[in-house]
């Protein structure tokens, strides 16, 4: 799909006007530093359109406040050749009366919708608001609500309806899943790198899992994850993925009983070994490396795993199929990571495919049927054929962009079977309506 056109705005300009650096306005739109220095200096946008929103406002906002200051930086002296031992800091002076403290409280004010608050330890945080632009959203940041034991006795369900799948014959694998679930299922079997991209309740962890599942169930493939919990994108806010940890990772998966070895060197020519005596067991295995939440990592690991793709038998010379597959899984930050704009990783994308995991769109009515599986005596479904419509066309925003995930959508589908008890034996689509706008009500009302 083509990209829309994005706006020429001058940033250095209004950085200028503001006296921010770099760094504070990549903090404030919440983007890296690098990916704010392409914004300033050669106008690159961003891939997501989030962000590029977020942008947007943050220009809208400051861009009449930076007209209202303006940097008066003191010429060098034409008299003498020789420079000023510490030139004089830049003086900032204001027009229209206005004081340098009223435009910052004025871009304090502005901001607030962009970045959350921060409060002291101490201080109660305030009841979120949430502006027109969240309602827009509310599909996907939608509570997890609990079905009530009315709902469960009413519509004959069992508790544990929309908890994550248990089993292979739980989880959904309609429409584009499917498909999505065979390019993850060809690269574990054949090599290559794949990376998985979707929101958050896409049913990213979900297809990873059957995979892992049915990897088992067949014996060939030896599936390696490194532990992602705590991993972040800098040492700041957790523990970044380093190679290492990769090395150990592998180790601890096909030969737990070594000693890792010391240098940088010697580690990947043990894993190399370690790897082919692996797969001289059976001309069939293969190794599959999958890291969750691969958004998180940094450039220079992404790099990393160029190196272990091509990672090859030190005792066959010559060509030969490489010895591990990878499959990155991530929220849509991955395919920013990712870009072809990004020249600093163009060894990675270049040898990448990347495969998005859209919404549930004309499955849509399937995976409710098969969510709600769990009846005893289906007599007839709880769901009518316009109540799915109807419910497809609430998650559906303005601009024609679909939270139809399958998190949001139990969420949803929840919260409807509440609100429906007592209102007949089916669900109607004007029930879906009314269950969406008492919510969206108590939801602006600060009650979820």
């Amino acid at each position: 799909m083509k990209r829309k056109p994005r706006p020429r705005v001058s940033f250095k300009k209004i950085l200028d006007g503001l006296r921010l650096s770099i760094g504070q306005f990549a903090k404030e739109v919440d983007i890296s530093k690098s990916a704010a220095h392409r914004l300033v200096a050669h106008n690159e946008w961003p891939a997501n359109e989030n962000k590029v929103w977020k942008i947007g406002e943050w220009a809208r906002i400051n861009r009449p406040m930076a007209k209202l200051t303006r940097i008066a930086v003191p010429r060098k002296s034409q008299t003498s050749g020789t420079p000023p031992a510490r030139p004089p800091l830049p003086v900032l002076k204001v027009k229209s009366r206005l004081r340098s403290e009223t435009i910052r409280n004025l871009r304090s004010h502005a901001l607030k919708n962009l970045a959350p608050r921060r409060v002291n330890a101490g201080e109660p945080v305030p009841a979120a608001k949430p502006s027109k632009e969240i309602t827009e959203e509310i599909q996907m940041l939608i509570r997890k609500p609990r079905l009530s034991p009315a709902a469960l006795s009413a519509w004959n369900l069992k508790p544990d309806v929309f908890e994550p799948p248990a089993c292979r014959e739980e989880v959904f694998r309609g429409g584009e899943m499917s498909v999505v679930y065979e390019h993850m299922l060809a690269k574990a079997r054949y090599g290559g790198l794949l990376a998985v991209v979707g929101e958050s309740g896409a049913g990213k962890s979900t297809m990873k899992d059957l995979l892992v599942t049915d990897l088992a169930a067949e014996g060939e493939v030896i599936v390696i994850e490194p532990h992602t919990q705590r991993m972040e994108e800098n040492d700041k806010a957790g523990k970044t993925l380093k190679g290492a940890d990769i090395v150990t990772a592998i180790m601890d998966e096909i030969a737990p009983a070594q000693k890792i070895r010391r240098t940088a060197e010697a580690q990947l020519k043990q894993v190399a070994a370690c790897l082919a005596e692996s797969q001289a067991a059976s001309r069939a295995r293969r190794h599959l490396l999958i890291i969750d939440e691969a958004h998180a990592l940094p450039k220079a690991t992404l790099r990393h795993l160029k190196r272990f793709l091509e990672m090859k038998n030190p005792a066959v010379k010559g060509l030969q199929r490489p010895m591990l597959s990878i499959l990155l899984l991530g929220q849509p930050e991955l395919a920013d990571r990712l870009s072809p704009l990004d020249p600093s990783v163009r060894e990675v994308w270049q040898r990448c495919e990347l495969v998005h995991l859209p919404p549930l769109g004309k499955g849509l009515e399937a995976y409710v049927a098969h969510r709600l599986r769990g009846l005893d005596k289906p007599a007839a479904p709880i769901f009518e054929p316009a109540a799915v419509v109807e419910l497809g066309r609430l998650l559906t925003a303005r601009d024609g962009r679909s939270y139809a995930f399958p998190l949001a959508v139990d969420n949803w589908l929840a919260i409807i079977l509440n609100a429906s008890v007592g209102l007949g034996k089916t669900i109607t689509a004007a029930h879906v309506a009314d269950a969406h706008a008492e919510t969206l009500k108590a939801l602006r009302g600060g009650k979820i």
